[in-house]
């Protein structure tokens, strides 16, 4: 299965096409050029994850490639936890995670991108099982206090641990 953003969907089908013996459909499409019962891959957009995963998990899929994942980086959105819902239910063999700018502007962005590409992995090969969000921030960025009168505020800048952040993607 292939979850992308909505305009790259028929993009997807193109390259599938063009390049493989592969039958791709299009989830949610009214024209198809094969039927769903011959489709080898299956396409969608992030925000179509909650309404396919379960006609999803019934077609054994082995791998799903999340295409920009970096639209997906942000652990408190519902296109994010779809995404993660969808990785956990099906439990493919193979994930493959796409994108060309993991991380715009902080180290901490990186964190879901990793979690994610982690579920795949065999618990004795798991790279960040041992990390949560903020202990992951704590070890990889600089922490930056801010006073607001009352309340106390946290934000993680910069890298640090750069080499041992590289063994952990490795």
């Amino acid at each position: 299965a292939v979850v992308c953003p909505a305009f790259l969907k028929r993009n997807w089908r193109a390259e599938v096409k063009k390049h493989t013996t592969l039958n791709p459909f299009i989830l949610g499409e009214k024209h198809n050029p094969c039927d769903v019962d011959s489709a080898d891959i299956f396409i969608l957009n992030y925000e179509q994850i909650h309404k396919w995963k379960d006609f999803l998990m019934t077609k054994g899929i082995d791998c799903v490639i999340g295409d920009e994942l970096h639209y997906v980086k942000n652990i408190q959105t519902k296109r994010t936890l779809n995404m993660f819902s969808l990785i956990q239910g099906l439990a493919p063999a193979n994930f493959i995670g796409l994108t060309g700018t993991p991380i715009r502007s902080h180290v901490t962005d990186f964190y879901t991108l990793l979690k994610m590409c982690d579920m795949g992995y065999p618990k004795h090969l798991k790279n960040v099982e041992n990390f949560n969000f903020f202990s992951f921030a704590k070890t990889f960025s600089n922490p930056y206090v801010m006073d607001l009168g009352k309340v106390r505020i946290t934000k993680y800048r910069g890298l640090r641990q750069v080499d041992r952040l590289r063994a952990l993607i490795k």
